[in-house]
């Protein structure tokens, strides 16, 4: 079982994420944490949701600074325009995605040889 999900949002999807998925995560899975991210903005106000399971079902996340903090991952979500980049609090710094990581493996590569 998930302790965090996230969905992208897009016209498509929308209405099952927020009412068909949503009910799923939160009463048969009862998966911890939900996020929703609307890359476009076209959907979603604020584009950037986050959720955590009390008692009573999921209760909405307030965005701090404009960042949601997961308990689950101990990361701080951000979103900058139509990305959506996770922060390590303990260190202040962003993670890198999968595309900068593998640059920077080829840079050090090119440096070692």
């Amino acid at each position: 079982m998930p302790d965090v999900v996230f969905e992208i949002t897009s016209r498509i999807t929308r209405r099952q994420d927020t009412h068909t998925k949503r009910p799923l995560y939160e009463r048969t899975l009862k998966v911890p944490e939900y996020f929703l991210f609307d890359p476009t903005g076209d959907y979603l106000r604020p584009r950037l949701q986050g959720y955590r399971l009390g008692k009573q079902g999921y209760v909405a996340l307030e965005a701090v600074g404009g960042r949601l903090y997961s308990e689950q991952l101990g990361l701080e979500l951000v979103q900058d325009g139509e990305r959506l980049y996770m922060y390590d609090a303990a260190r202040g710094e962003r993670l890198l995605t999968t595309l900068e990581l593998a640059a920077r493996a080829q840079k050090e590569s090119q440096r070692a040889e």
